[in-house]
């Protein structure tokens, strides 16, 4: 396959990084049954390889698994390729490469180094760009979200700056190869512009803008999640039959962040 770059595991499935022999997905879920001893050159074993994919021009650095087991997002050391989207969904077989979903390349052509991945966001290093943000939707494809450049007066393909992610809480921890250590926030500002109880209908009307919008959810607590309404540009939520009204409302962003506010009766 090539040179080993990098092993990742989550929920018992392990994709081990091959540079231009691209990525390998192992079944670990069962250690002592898969006879694997935590030795790189052991995953190679048959026994439990569940798919092998090699594609073109690959110089695969790194993988992701989302959470939910559904997709793989990889990263590569070509400016041209940045990070593709493959579903594990559609493995058949060790020797059928996966269906590949989406492919993001950064703006300025710098290079994707490595990924992490927490609900629906995927955190890329990306160098002499610093970190970018991407959205993973539900039919896999990647869309820019949010960005912290460590040195934003300089660019180009070299491989100074962010070269790993790290994710604490509601921090991100980027490594950075010239300037050290950087911590940062990726937090929504939430703001409740309505908030609006109707006594004889019974009717609790709740609006609120997001920094981030329309890509994260919002919810409001005890009451349920909000829908964006593009035609307004903001979220909205109508819950019937309130029998009284809460005073308060409290609405939390799935990126972090929350704003409470009262709740106005009319």
């Amino acid at each position: 396959w090539g040179s080993g770059h990098d092993v990742t595991v989550r929920n018992g499935g392990c994709v081990s990084t091959w540079l231009d022999g691209g990525f390998a997905i192992h079944d670990v879920s069962n250690i002592a049954a898969s006879h694997i001893d935590f030795q790189l050159e052991e995953l190679v074993s048959a026994t439990s390889l569940l798919n092998h994919t090699k594609y073109a021009n690959a110089n695969t650095y790194h993988a992701a698994i989302s959470e939910n087991g559904q997709w793989l997002v990889t990263t590569d050391g070509r400016s041209t390729i940045g990070c593709r989207t493959w579903n594990l969904g559609s493995i058949t077989s060790p020797t059928v490469a996966l269906t590949q979903t989406s492919q993001f390349t950064s703006p300025t052509g710098t290079v994707i180094h490595s990924a992490e991945i927490k609900g629906k966001y995927v955190y890329v290093s990306n160098f002499m760009d610093g970190c970018r943000i991407l959205e993973l939707t539900p039919a896999g494809l990647l869309r820019e979200v949010g960005r912290y450049d460590t040195t934003p007066t300089t660019g180009g393909t070299g491989y100074n700056g962010v070269w790993s992610v790290c994710l604490a809480g509601e921090r991100v921890l980027l490594s950075d190869t010239t300037q050290g250590l950087f911590a940062v926030d990726f937090r929504d500002t939430i703001v409740v512009t309505t908030a609006d109880w109707k006594r004889g209908a019974g009717t609790l009307t709740i609006e609120s803008t997001s920094t981030a919008s329309p890509s994260v959810a919002l919810e409001v607590a005890g009451f349920g999640p909000m829908i964006w309404n593009a035609n307004l540009g903001k979220y909205q939520l109508v819950v019937s039959g309130v029998s009284s009204n809460p005073g308060t409302i409290t609405v939390t962003s799935d990126i972090g962040g929350s704003q409470t506010s009262s709740v106005r009766r009319r």
